[in-house]
């Protein structure tokens, strides 16, 4: 299974999943029967893909760069499945949108801390109240 990337042409890749079909595991046909997807099978080796070889051989083969790309919402998970990664980016869009356009019209800071003066006063007091000893 692990070959499958790396096999070098589409004869290759044929060869491998007969080779699986021969052990006759429910499991095994499972996963082989998903994996030749047409759309599945392009991502996963370049002689089933549209893409030029040299485009392919420079894509990375991780999704590192996916996950780093949205650096803030790897607070809500990584390694999800694209369609939940899709749905969490946009309500975390939504979110910023949200707090831009509050900070536009309105003129709330973006931040959610409490920096006002009522806050910072009350702070003070917090802070001189453990400084008194009883």
């Amino acid at each position: 299974m692990r070959q499958l990337p790396k096999a070098k042409t589409k004869d290759e890749v044929d060869f491998l999943f007969d080779q699986l079909r021969l052990i006759d595991d429910e499991n095994i046909n499972d996963w082989i029967t998903e994996y030749q997807t047409p759309w599945i099978l392009a991502s996963l080796n370049c002689n089933y893909s549209s893409m030029d070889y040299d485009v392919w051989m420079t894509t990375p083969f991780d999704t590192n760069v996916s996950e780093c790309s949205h650096a803030n919402i790897n607070r809500e998970g990584t390694r999800l499945r694209l369609k939940t990664a899709i749905f969490h980016s946009w309500n975390y869009d939504l979110g910023l949108y949200r707090r831009f356009y509050n900070n536009y019209q309105y003129n709330v800071p973006m931040s959610s801390k409490n920096k006002s003066g009522v806050k910072r006063k009350i702070d003070a007091n917090k802070r001189k109240g453990d400084n008194i000893l009883y």
